[in-house]
């Protein structure tokens, strides 16, 4: 067996963050599919593999294209759009922006993330969510305003790139 099927058999297996249920697979989200009035395709199944296979790192869509194109070139690369936009409407796939690139892809969680990004180098980094739980509560409280957490990067400047930076007088360390 080649190493990109053993990685495709084991993704097919493998646990995936899907919205209310941590370790579900490929079949078990299938089933939500389903179960949500979708229609299980061959099509939903490889998208869901390959957002499986990204081990939970980002994907902007044309990656996703890619890998699907990997096993089925014949997909249509709107086949895989819609499928990602059906995936977000059913609570399977987020997305988010990253500065001025595309949308990045992820499988959901039961948890939302935050994503922290770098102006500088343009690194993102996962927040857990806890961290901002009191600022959203806050702005909902004196607003009436609830906060889409996940769907924009927080951006500033990372640990990293500060380091870097020359201290200025009256900057903030």
């Amino acid at each position: 067996m080649t190493v990109k099927r053993a990685a495709r058999s084991q993704a097919r297996s493998a646990p995936a963050q899907v919205a209310g249920r941590p370790h579900a697979t490929v079949e078990q989200t299938m089933s939500l599919i389903r179960a949500r009035g979708g229609r299980g395709t061959a099509s939903r199944r490889v998208v869901i593999e390959a957002l499986i296979e990204a081990g939970g790192e980002l994907r902007d869509a044309d990656q996703i294209v890619d890998a699907v194109h990997d096993r089925y070139p014949s997909i249509n690369d709107s086949t895989v759009y819609r499928t990602l936009d059906l995936l977000e409407h059913l609570g399977l796939v987020r997305h988010v922006h990253l500065g001025h690139g595309p949308s990045q892809w992820y499988l959901s969680s039961e948890r939302r993330r935050w994503y922290l990004s770098c102006t500088r180098c343009g690194r993102a980094t996962v927040a857990d969510g806890a961290t901002f739980d009191s600022m959203v509560a806050e702005v909902a409280t004196r607003t009436g305003f609830t906060i889409d957490s996940g769907h924009f990067a927080v951006t500033g400047t990372c640990a990293a790139c500060r380091r870097e930076e020359p201290s200025r007088p009256g900057s903030i360390r």
